[in-house]
């Protein structure tokens, strides 16, 4: 979204405190510490609840869920946890070798929805993606994802 046309910052932090608060209740846990298998797994079985009103088919929902990004790239993966371990959210990414910082995928339960969740967990992986040098962020989005995309950015 152009810069001119953001809500004040004031209306944007309006907006999410409704429902339950985000700041203090929520747990972000990187998939290094968890067990990976059991997390895709879970994840995996629960896919019709985080991506509800996606435009995404099923099969397209479960390709995104590559078990490389819970193996072998999991060190900038994270699950939103709620304080009785939930999940509320969670982000696949990864940092190519060319230090160009991707996130591929971002669910958000719909209970958490407009809380400022997926929000978190993009802060997260772009502060993990800069601590290792990436030069560049992106993420791409689906034409019904850009109002969220642009909230994000």
């Amino acid at each position: 979204m152009h810069p001119g046309r953001r809500r004040p910052a004031d209306a944007r932090r309006a907006r999410r405190r409704e429902g339950p608060p985000v700041t203090g209740d929520l747990r972000l846990v990187g998939f290094e510490e968890l067990s990976a298998g059991a997390l895709l797994g879970r994840l995996l079985d629960r896919r019709a609840e985080f991506w509800s009103g996606s435009a995404l088919d099923d099969d397209a929902v479960r390709a995104l869920h590559d078990p490389v990004f819970f193996h072998q790239l999991g060190g900038f993966g994270a699950v939103a946890l709620t304080p009785e371990g939930e999940d509320a959210g969670y982000l696949l990414g990864v940092v190519s070798a060319d230090r160009l910082a991707v996130v591929h995928a971002v669910a958000v339960h719909p209970r958490r929805r407009g809380q400022g969740v997926a929000v978190r967990l993009v802060e997260r992986f772009a502060g993990l993606a800069a601590s290792v040098g990436a030069r560049a962020a992106q993420a791409v989005a689906l034409p019904v994802g850009v109002r969220f995309t642009a909230k994000v950015t």
